[in-house]
């Protein structure tokens, strides 16, 4: 298995990764799951996607990120509350109380990321090798800093960030967790 950057053969599989390891009882349409998670990253920000491949150069997961949170924002707020309204005008709420917040987060940690592996290529090590991965690049153009945020009903993923070196940086009223890396 092998890190690379993302290619555009790749976008299908990102999004097959994306429905597969979404959270069970989310009920989301697929349309939908793909606007707030990965259809982004991938129309806007290609560049800084890096996959983890099989052998026959399948992606198996992904590590999807912006560089620039507040590029983000703007880009986001243009092209895609639109799509998300078409879907649920409660989720373009709930992306402006979350674009408010993470505003601020940003002046610090500019670079935020969203990283899903097939369950069987799970533990593994490749969630690291993908955070390495995309650690070091950001660091190559100049970005100061990483963060993200994860549900407290993941006790694994907060475990993960945790073992690759992100910090806890505030809780989330207990609902989640925001968690950032000094680059």
């Amino acid at each position: 298995m092998t890190i690379r950057h993302y290619m555009e053969k790749d976008k299908e599989d990102i999004r097959h990764i994306c429905w597969v390891t979404a959270k069970e009882g989310l009920n989301h349409d697929q349309g939908l799951l793909y606007t707030i998670a990965c259809d982004y990253y991938i129309n806007e920000e290609p560049e800084n996607i890096f996959v983890a491949a099989d052998g026959d150069d399948r992606a198996i997961g992904y590590i999807l990120c912006s560089s620039d949170t507040k590029k983000h924002i703007r880009i986001y707020k243009k092209k895609y509350f639109k799509l998300l309204a078409a879907y649920d005008k409660k989720k373009v709420r709930g992306k402006r109380f979350e674009f408010l917040f993470v505003g601020a987060v940003s002046y610090f940690y500019p670079a935020h990321l969203h990283i899903d592996i097939l369950p069987e290529y799970q533990r593994m090590g490749l969630g690291r090798k993908l955070v390495e991965t995309l650690a070091e690049y950001l660091k190559s153009i100049g970005c100061k800093g990483l963060y993200l945020t994860v549900s407290a009903d993941n006790p694994k993923a907060v475990a993960f960030y945790r073992k690759v070196g992100f910090e806890e940086k505030l809780n989330l009223f207990g609902k989640g967790f925001l968690f950032a890396m000094k680059l």
